[in-house]
C-alpha cells in the first residue's frame, strides 16, 4: 500500500488539471533497473506514458520522433554513444523542451558536463526519484 504525505497530495491535485500526461523515456542498458524502475513510476505516476530504451542510438532515433517531458538517462550505455551524446543531441533541437536527469554511479561531475537538469547517484532509493520528477516536471510547466 502506498502511503501519500500531504505534498504529493497537492502535486497530484495540481496536476490533475493537466490534460496532457507526463511523458518519460527511460534509457539505461541495464534491462532490470528499467523494468525496476519503470514498474515503479508506472504506481508513482499512473497517467504517465512510460517507455525505456536500452541504447543511445534507439533513444535519439526515438527522441528524434516522439516528445518526452523527462528523459532519465544513464551516462554509461556501453558500447556507441553515450549519455551525454543523447542530451546534446537532444538540446541541439530548437523546438525540444523536456528535462534531464542523469543517473550514474559516477560522480555529479557528468551531470554539468552534460547540462543535465538533475542527477542521481546509483545505486537510488526509487522514491527519491519520484520526487525528483515531480519536482522537474513541475519546473517544465512553469
Amino acid at each position: 500500500m502506498m502511503v501519500m504525505n500531504n505534498s504529493d497530495v497537492r502535486w497530484l491535485i495540481m496536476n490533475a488539471e493537466n490534460s496532457v500526461p507526463m511523458s518519460i523515456l527511460v534509457i539505461d542498458d541495464d534491462e532490470s533497473l528499467c523494468t525496476i524502475v519503470k514498474m515503479h513510476l508506472s504506481g508513482e505516476f499512473p497517467d504517465a506514458n512510460i517507455e525505456v530504451l536500452h541504447n543511445a542510438e534507439d533513444a535519439i532515433r526515438k527522441i528524434d520522433e516522439t516528445h518526452y517531458d523527462i528523459l532519465l538517462v544513464d551516462m554509461n550505455l556501453g558500447k556507441g554513444k553515450s549519455g551525454v551524446d543523447i542530451i546534446k543531441h537532444t538540446r541541439s533541437k530548437t523546438r525540444y523542451n523536456c528535462r534531464f536527469i542523469i543517473i550514474t554511479a559516477h560522480s555529479d561531475e557528468f551531470s554539468f558536463k552534460a547540462e543535465a537538469d538533475d542527477y542521481l547517484k546509483k545505486p537510488f532509493d526509487v522514491y527519491e526519484l519520484s520526487e525528483i520528477i515531480k519536482k522537474q516536471f513541475d519546473l517544465l510547466q512553469e
